[in-house]
């Protein structure tokens, strides 16, 4: 599961979500789309208003983070999270259950800059527009949570076909950290594996460090605080 979210562009405590948006993958593919609009608690600055186009209009008739955030929940449950600079969002997320006491279901997380970071080692930048651009997507709309959502969902894409090509050296090719990775943040389920080829195996082999490495990113304290994208 794809998920953006927007915020309110303030740090720490002071940081609400404004908007989340969530697309389902699969077999390479796009499948189902979700998203809100959040309320929020204090109004919000001219400068993020532009920069995201929500208004403060749009949030004022929102809906609030309890009627928004069961529905991302079960979204979320028993599948992968996947976002672009995944730290973000995994803590705008985290902080906005954690308001409304709401428990936050800890889906194992796979940030798409770190996978490509991983296999793209000579794009040096990968902001999500610009990694979108060097993979040839067309990007018609940013900094709103679905848009967002999809691009991001659309590199996962064009990223996963480039791994598969390269499965079988990819490993020797990973960043240190990815390899030397033996934690990971949760097990993928492997029913139905044992008929799969080689290719998929590798595939998963690596999901899991890049699970594994995302998790020790997380961990660390050298993950960004919640602020604006």
């Amino acid at each position: 599961m794809v998920v953006d979210t927007e915020t309110n562009g303030q740090a720490g405590d002071s940081c609400e979500m404004t908007e989340v948006g969530a697309v389902l993958v699969g077999g390479g593919e796009l499948h189902e789309r979700w998203s809100s609009l959040c309320r929020t608690s204090m109004p919000l600055k001219r400068g993020i208003q532009r920069f995201t186009g929500i208004s403060q209009a749009m949030v004022d008739a929102a809906p609030s983070l309890e009627d928004v955030l069961p529905s991302l929940r079960r979204r979320l449950e028993n599948r992968i999270m996947v976002a672009h600079n995944a730290p973000f969002d995994r803590r705008v997320l985290r902080q906005a259950f954690a308001r409304i006491g709401l428990e936050w279901p800890d889906p194992p997380v796979i940030c798409t800059a770190a996978l490509a970071r991983a296999m793209l080692p000579l794009q040096n930048k990968r902001g999500l527009g610009v990694l979108a651009d060097a993979l040839g997507i067309e990007v018609h709309l940013a900094h709103r949570a679905l848009a967002d959502a999809e691009t991001c969902a659309r590199v996962l894409c064009a990223l996963f076909p480039r791994l598969c090509a390269n499965a079988v050296t990819v490993e020797e090719a990973l960043p240190h950290e990815v390899q030397g990775t033996s934690e990971v943040a949760k097990t993928i389920t492997e029913s139905g594996l044992e008929t799969a080829d080689r290719l998929v195996q590798t595939w998963y082999d690596l999901l899991r460090k890049v699970i594994g490495s995302t998790a020790k990113w997380l961990s660390s304290g050298n993950a960004a605080q919640p602020h604006a994208k």
